[in-house]
Formats: structure tokens, C-alpha cells, sequence
């Protein structure tokens, strides 16, 4: 798919697809690809979604949302409760939304579709909106709705113009509030580095019009602090792209290898948070700062 296109550096020296598709192409692409998930195919499997975990899985898949609201926690300098609300754009399956309200925040997300969170988190179904979200965001800045915390999880590489995105989001922010952005770490130092020695063919991370920007550490940083906000945290999920490094368990030449490397990185990460929240999210930071991670995730502030 990524065939189609080249690649240019974009104002904060992220990649950036070249040309960018208009947004008829856009619409037609996940209209096609991705908001698939109607009634009629309940018991479907997605790329990006499956119609069903097991409880390892689902254990797992709570991890993630459960580091962010404390690494939020922290930002905030108080509960999560002070906060007040999380909106979710792009709310997905529903997990973050989920341990926000088990956490006591008021939550609403927008997306495209329901039907994910129809099937694993049906109670959240009255907290959540069915539409284009930049236009459900119009909405909610034109109701004067705003948000103590804000999250852009995977995202950002989505739209044309993640700046226009980041000041829309701007808007809905409470004075005082956050902002979480997470969007894959691509083009990082380690797929150079497989590159280089042969261990992959391809960039296969490039997949426009899936994703249209890819940012690494200091481009992510940069766009924030170019759209007037102040970074206050940065980590990294486990860096799955490791396994690559050994012949035997190159997922990519051996795509028989995917279900037990994601196994794999299911178990290590469950070992390392036993040792506490605190000790895994200082595992994420860590990541970053060498320019590890599948993906990063920035915590913002005006």
C-alpha cells in the first residue's frame, strides 16, 4: 500500500507521505478498511482489533491504560479525581476510557465507530459519541465543553494536519488540564539498525494511507512544543521490535513467530509490572530516552 507513495520530512522532522491523500481518499480507506465491524460481523477479526481476548490478553491489554493514568496522576501532581473528566478521541476498544471511569473520572470519547466497545466494554456505550471526531470536537468546543484530561492514543499519524488536530484539542482543555499523545515510534534508531544489517526487507511500518506522519522522540517533541505546549513526561512501550534481532524469532521472515513473540512481550511485561506501576513506567522512560519502544506516548500542559 505504502508503494504508492514517497516520503519527505515534515516541519518538525517527522516522515511524512508524499503526496498526502486528500480527505475523499481518507474517507474511503478506513470507510472500506477499517469501520468494518457492523453487527453482521460480530465475530470478525481487524488488523488493529479482535473480536475476542483471552484473559491473558485482557489482562495484558489493561496494562497500558492503567501506566498512562498514573503517569497523568503524576503530572497532575494530585488524583487522578482532580482531574475531573477524560475525552478520548479515537476511543477504540475502550480500554483507557474504561480505567478512567473505574478510576472516578467523568469519561466521553468520540470515534468513528462502536461496535469494539459494544462488544468488550458494553456499559461504556452511554459515555461514548459515533461520528467524525474533529466534527464531534466542533461540537463540544461549540457547547464550551472542556476536559481535565485530553488523549490522542495512536491518532496523531492519522490526520493530514496534526497540528490543526492538537489545536482543536487545545480548545477542549480545561485551564490546569493535560493532554496524552501516543503515536507509533517509527523510523527509530533500532528499525535503521535492522535495516542496515538485512534483518528486514522494508520499512513495513510505512503503510500510508493508514499512517501519514512518523514520528520519533524528538519530532513528537518537537510538534508539541510547536503548537504552544510544554512537554512534561515521555515514555515508551516494550520495544517488540527486539525479537527481530534474532533469526529465530524474526516475526517478519518467519511470520509463524508473531503469536509467541507477542506472547513473549505479554508475559515480560506482566513480570515487570509486579514490581509497581512507578518501576514499569520508569521502564518506559528509560525506553525513550534511548529511542526504543513500539510506541511513545508525551503527557502536555499548557
Amino acid at each position: 500500500m505504502g508503494r504508492e507513495y514517497g516520503k519527505k520530512r515534515g516541519t518538525w522532522g517527522q516522515i511524512v507521505a508524499d503526496p498526502l491523500p486528500d480527505e475523499a481518499t481518507l474517507a474511503d480507506h478506513y470507510a472500506q478498511a477499517y469501520f468494518q465491524f457492523g453487527a453482521e460481523r460480530a465475530d470478525a477479526d481487524h488488523d488493529c482489533y479482535k473480536s475476542r481476548y483471552d484473559e491473558e490478553e485482557t489482562a495484558w491489554r489493561r496494562l497500558a491504560p492503567q501506566r498512562l493514568l498514573h503517569a497523568l496522576s503524576q503530572a497532575l501532581g494530585a488524583p487522578l479525581t482532580q482531574a475531573g473528566s477524560l475525552l478520548e478521541i479515537g476511543f477504540g476498544e475502550g480500554f483507557l476510557l474504561d480505567a478512567a471511569h473505574a478510576a472516578g473520572l467523568d469519561v466521553l470519547g468520540l470515534d468513528f465507530d462502536q461496535e469494539s466497545v459494544k462488544r468488550l466494554h458494553p456499559h461504556l456505550l452511554p459515555f461514548t459519541r459515533r461520528g467524525h471526531p474533529a466534527a464531534l470536537m466542533e461540537g463540544l468546543a461549540g457547547e464550551g465543553r472542556t476536559f481535565g484530561m485530553i488523549a490522542l492514543l495512536n491518532v496523531v499519524e492519522h490526520v493530514r494536519e496534526p497540528e490543526t488536530l492538537l489545536g482543536l484539542t487545545r480548545r477542549l482543555l480545561a485551564p490546569g488540564g493535560l493532554i496524552a499523545v501516543t503515536v507509533p515510534n517509527d523510523f527509530s534508531p533500532l528499525q535503521t539498525e535492522l535495516m542496515d544489517r538485512g534483518m528486514i526487507d522494508e520499512a513495513f511500518w510505512f503503510n500510508p494511507p493508514e499512517h501519514l506522519h512518523y514520528f520519533d522522540g524528538a519530532s513528537l517533541r518537537a510538534l508539541a512544543e510547536g503548537c504552544g505546549f510544554r512537554v512534561r513526561d515521555l515514555f515508551a512501550d516494550f520495544p517488540i521490535d527486539l525479537f527481530l534481532l534474532n533469526p529465530s524469532s524474526n516475526y517478519r521472515r518467519h511470520s509463524k513467530e508473531g503469536a509467541p513473540v507477542h506472547r513473549a512481550r505479554m508475559i515480560l511485561e506482566q513480570v515487570m509490572v509486579r514490581q509497581g506501576m512507578e518501576a514499569f513506567l520508569q521502564v518506559g522512560r528509560a525506553l525513550a530516552g534511548c529511542g526504543l519502544g513500539r510506541n511513545l506516548t508525551v503527557i502536555l500542559s499548557e
